[in-house]
Order: structure tokens, then sequence, then C-alpha cells
């Protein structure tokens, strides 16, 4: 009787074994997915955004790819937060029905809470000239029109749980139905000294948290021929016409003819935004603004001549563009 006793409780006693520690696994996971979500919502309650109201929900949904929806073209994301100084987030999209953008999603992927900051969508008035790709897009002819910009202010609170811990953030552009378009990532690591710098990165709406505006004031040099004021009297308004008029441009052309009409109308556009600048303030101005800027770009070591010689091959590529207009 005993032969017989003895598999049936070996086997009872292993299931038993395997049960518990299949329940252990099962809770050491627990265990991680809930410290996952604390850590989030830890971080989600050490940010905070100017104009902002925190939900406990999930997301909205994303809708990728549906122009009926605005989708974030392009962003300057802060690679490292420090501790109760301002961050700027700086998101771009062409976007058709901007009034209806009231601001952003933003999420720490696994929290159980989101935020709605209230920013608007809105044209820049002329693209910046620290953005590498928007003045190539202009110096070879192909300035987007409709390309819009959205700015969102926030800041880090000390927190000593989240030091050293990494991190998804997931950011959207909010309609004001309250859905979203796409969602893109923000992977933000958060320093055991948080007292780093903020340089940004992205996909290109401008370099770092510096207020250009503020050099464009006050941009004379003896280096460069470039009045007092004379970016923001002369060449912002001129920007702001050339968008202006771009607007009235065919949009989205498809066929060949629309394709001509718009290649044509571009390039009056350029030849009337050329009348306003003048050769001399768009490569003194912006090669002087440009100079002003290398010291927080570590990428390169621009020279006065460089700065200059960079913005005369734009002109160039102006004039050529604006060879084009037929009226």
């Amino acid at each position: 009787m005993m032969k017989r006793i003895f598999p049936v409780v070996f086997l009872v006693a292993l299931l038993l074994a395997w049960a518990s520690a299949f329940h252990a696994c099962q809770e050491d996971d627990q265990d991680a997915a809930d410290i996952a979500v604390a850590l989030a919502d830890d971080l989600t309650d050490s940010l905070e955004f100017d104009d902002s109201t925190m939900k406990k929900a999930p997301p909205p949904e994303e809708h990728d790819g549906e122009p009926a929806y605005p989708q974030i073209t392009g962003s300057e994301l802060p690679e490292t937060l420090v501790a109760d100084e301002d961050f700027t987030i700086r998101l771009s999209s062409d976007f058709s029905n901007a009034e209806q953008v009231i601001g952003a999603v933003v999420w720490v992927e696994g929290a159980e809470y989101y935020y709605e900051v209230y920013a608007t969508l809105s044209d820049p008035g002329y693209p910046s000239p620290y953005d590498p790709a928007a003045r190539q897009r202009f110096a070879v002819g192909n300035l987007i029109p409709g390309n819009q910009l959205m700015e969102i202010v926030g800041r880090l609170k000390e927190e000593p749980s989240i030091a050293g811990e990494s991190f998804v953030v997931k950011i959207g552009m909010l309609r004001d139905d309250g859905q979203v378009g796409n969602y893109i990532d923000w992977d933000l690591t958060i320093p055991e000294d948080t007292d780093g710098d903020n340089t940004g990165d992205g996909d290109g709406i401008g370099d770092g948290d510096v207020d250009w505006n503020s050099w464009a004031y006050s941009c004379t040099t003896a280096e460069f021929d470039c009045g007092e004021n004379e970016f923001i009297d002369d060449i912002q308004p001129a920007y702001v016409s050339l968008n202006a008029c771009l607007q009235n441009c065919p949009q989205n052309p498809e066929t060949q003819e629309e394709i001509d009409e718009y290649t044509r109308c571009y390039s009056c556009c350029v030849e009337d935004f050329k009348v306003g600048v003048t050769e001399r303030r768009f490569v003194e101005c912006y090669g002087c603004l440009h100079y002003q800027a290398n010291p927080y770009d570590d990428s390169e070591d621009v020279t006065i001549d460089e700065a200059r010689t960079e913005y005369q091959d734009e002109w160039d590529g102006l004039e050529e563009t604006a060879s084009g207009c037929v009226r």
C-alpha cells in the first residue's frame, strides 16, 4: 500500500511546489509592474506645465497618420532636465485647421495620470535661423507653407525616487474635441545630479532653450554690418509677408498644372521677400545671429567667415528661386 501512496504524495508535493514558485513569479512580476507605475506616477507628479490640467485616466487614443487629426511633424525635446528650472518643448505640425488645436497631451508611459497642456498652434512668422532643416528648405526653394509651431513650458520638481530612472514620455497634439493625432516618444533619463544642462534634441525646431529674439534686438558687432533692431524691424515682417503670400499659392498641388502654378507663385513670393530684406540685411544679420549662437552648439565651431558664407549661399539660392517668377 505504501508503494502506491508515495508517488501520489510526491506528485502532490511537486505540484504544490510548482504552484508556489509560479505564484512567487507572479508576485515578482506584479511587484515590478507596481514599481514601474509608481515611478511613472512620481515623475508625473514632479512635472509641472504652464496652463495645464492633470487627469486620472488613460490618455486619448492615437490617430497616427490621419489628416483629420493634428500630426506632429517635428520636435525639439530637452535631453536633460534641471530641477526647478524651466524647460521648453517645441512641436511643429502642418495641420490645416490650427484653430482646432488647443494644446497637447503629455503622458509618462505607464502612469495612471496624464497632462493636458493648453497652448496654441500658430505660424511662428518666419523660420528659425537656427533650424538647419528650415534653412535648407528655404535655400533650395522648398519652404513648406503652413508649418506651424507650438511651445510648451514646464519644469521638474526635485524627487529622489526618480533619480537615475529612465522613462518614455508620450506627447501628442490635442484637438478641441479631446482627440489627438500621433504620439511622439520623449526618451527621458532623470540624472542622479539634476544640475545638468538643458540642451535640446529632436527633429529640428531650434537648438536648445536660447532666447533668439533677445539676440536679434542686439545683433550689432564690429564683425557684422547689421544695424540695431534691423532683424526685428525688417527681416521678421518680411517673413510674415512671405508666409502670407505663400498661403495664396495652390496648397498641396497634385497635377502638373498645379505644381507649375505653385512654383511660379512661390518664386514671386520669394522675389517680393528679397525686395523687403536685401542681400546685406539677410547675410549680415543672419550671419551675426548664427555666429553668436555658436557657443550654445557643441556640434560645430563656426568662424565669422563661415557664418557669413553660409547665409551668402542661402541668399544665392533665394535669387535662383526668385528668377522663376513670371507675373
